[in-house]
């Protein structure tokens, strides 16, 4: 399999399994859409394994690390700074505090993963 075919083959299945997935949701199903998913990635897993072509080289992963950071920068201050408003704007909603800590949480988490994952790799390339 070369690489078009696999592009074309891998958003196929994204296509099945998002329509899948929203019928089941719709539906009030939220067992099959777990069991969906995995298949997906299951056989997304098999089909990448087949590709004859190069997929990525140095410089997609030196892009993609880059985005990653960027992405997670500005997630990071637009939550920050959402939470802030949100929470300052609590005096006359009581939900903007509870969606306020949520956006918090969230960052923090976000913040949190990044760096175990980061360490993780950092350890794991020195040895």
């Amino acid at each position: 399999m070369n690489k078009d075919q696999y592009t074309r083959f891998r958003i196929l299945i994204v296509i099945l399994i998002a329509a899948s997935i929203s019928f089941l949701v719709a539906r009030q199903n939220y067992i099959l859409p777990i069991v969906i998913m995995v298949t997906g990635i299951i056989v997304m897993y098999q089909m990448k394994k087949r590709v004859k072509d190069v997929l990525a080289d140095e410089r997609d992963w030196r892009l993609a690390g880059r985005s990653a950071m960027v992405a997670l920068y500005i997630y990071s201050l637009i939550s920050a700074f959402g939470g802030f408003i949100l929470l300052a704007l609590s005096g006359k909603n009581s939900e903007f505090a509870q969606i306020a800590y949520g956006l918090f949480y969230s960052v923090c988490f976000l913040l949190l993963l990044n760096s175990f994952i980061f360490q993780y790799y950092r350890r794991k390339g020195d040895k």
